[in-house]
């Protein structure tokens, strides 16, 4: 009988590969089929609708962690119908919040490319996949982890292959719009036809009470949203700031290489993140060692995936393979100090998030810092021409140092 961590291994295994391998195969259609000018628009076009998990405050962690600590279906009834109402609201508030804001961000944009049908298409199905996550934390934090693991991986294959598909048809920023519509339909239609297996809880509303909830979520999510809030700066600001600080072009380059670095980071940190609700379940049932096993395990495998990517990658540029998806990114030097601050950022996220497995948020200081300084200090060093990613780099080691000390002080309590 194959164990559950072994399962959900082999499927993100799965979602590994297919990202490591349509990940480069992405950004090569997006190198080759969108101008310097698009790519800037189509960067800063995540970076504003990354904006759902600002507004999302970080509700469906905080729900996986409470459906994998819940000890009867009333409570995961409650928790549910919450989400229900928690994510209704949320959609709505992203809509429009989103949907005005882009306008107004794009507004100082005077070339030729048009954004404004594929922007409105696209905050709206990105609106209708948020009021889905109620879906998302309730799969995993119930130990459905399989099929939502299986969920997704169909919707990240649709989503990649229509992306490719509509790139290659000069479809431009539509081809936004187009990725997500058929993601987001494959999911649904996965939910309806697994429904009977997927959601076996004997729902009990009796003692609901959205605010008698929230009050129970509080104490964790009151931090957990300035986490989120905050955050959004962290992995967005740099979009934003090149976008209106520097020429369009060398801003699609930047957002190009970005993009890069953040698609070998997600593919490394998805192999430990898959695991994030079986560890918290563990240390929920008194079983230390194999939280911290698991833990080590991951933690190494997601390490080595990254070092090595990024070493391949930047070996090929600088032999000077003359593909778009290597020509399309800044220079060796200032990519090298890219993949150097993102190595630190998936230390820092995997020890923060097997410490977030305890039901605690000790790091708000933390995540307000590195939202605050380090994309100030990416403003300055373009001010001042210094390798723009030298400083954020260095100005993330003091955090990294108190990590450190935070995870050693919860594996000494473990062991005890």
């Amino acid at each position: 009988m194959i164990s559950i961590d072994k399962k959900i291994s082999v499927l993100s295994l799965l979602s590994a590969i297919f990202k490591i391998f349509g990940g480069p195969i992405t950004l090569i259609f997006i190198a080759q089929y969108l101008s310097s000018e698009e790519l800037a628009i189509y960067y800063a076009f995540f970076s504003i609708l990354a904006l759902k998990s600002l507004l999302e405050a970080g509700v469906g962690n905080v729900l996986r962690r409470y459906y994998a600590y819940s000890n009867n279906d009333t409570e995961i009834s409650a928790y549910f119908k919450f989400s229900i109402y928690w994510y209704s609201l949320i959609s709505i508030i992203f809509f429009i919040s989103t949907f005005f804001g882009g306008i107004w961000y794009f507004s100082s944009y005077k070339g030729d490319i048009e954004w404004e049908i594929p922007w409105m298409l696209t905050v709206s199905i990105i609106s209708i996949r948020i009021f889905l996550l109620i879906f998302d934390s309730y799969l995993d934090g119930n130990q459905k982890q399989i099929d939502y693991r299986v969920a997704t991986l169909i919707s990240l294959i649709i989503n990649t292959v229509t992306l490719l598909l509509s790139l290659y048809s000069n479809l431009g920023l539509l081809s936004i719009f187009i990725s997500q519509l058929f993601s987001t339909i494959s999911y649904i239609i996965y939910l309806i036809l697994r429904r009977k297996s997927l959601f076996t809880t004997k729902w009990d509303f009796s003692v609901f009470g959205f605010f008698i909830i929230l009050k129970k979520l509080w104490p964790l999510l009151s931090k957990t949203f300035i986490v989120w809030f905050v955050g959004y700066f962290f992995w967005n600001g740099f979009n934003l700031i090149s976008f209106k600080v520097l020429d369009i072009e060398t801003a699609g380059l930047i957002g190009f290489s970005l993009a890069l670095a953040k698609a070998g980071y997600d593919v490394a940190f998805s192999i430990f993140i898959n695991q994030s609700t079986l560890i918290s379940y563990y240390i929920s049932q008194k079983q230390g060692e194999l939280a911290v096993s698991l833990f080590k395990k991951y933690s190494i495998i997601s390490m080595v995936m990254l070092l090595l990517g990024f070493s391949l990658f930047l070996l090929f540029k600088i032999y000077g393979f003359n593909l778009s998806v290597f020509t399309k990114t800044v220079n060796s030097y200032q990519l090298f100090w890219i993949f150097c601050f993102y190595i630190l950022v998936l230390i820092k996220s995997l020890i923060h998030n097997f410490v977030r497995c305890f039901n605690i948020e000790p790091f708000v200081i933390h995540v307000c810092y590195n939202a605050i300084i380090i994309p100030t200090s990416f403003y300055f060093s373009i001010k001042f021409g210094t390798p723009w990613f030298l400083a954020p780099f260095c100005l993330l080691i003091p955090m990294l140092v108190n990590s450190i000390y935070i995870l050693n002080k919860k594996l000494v309590l473990l062991h005890e």
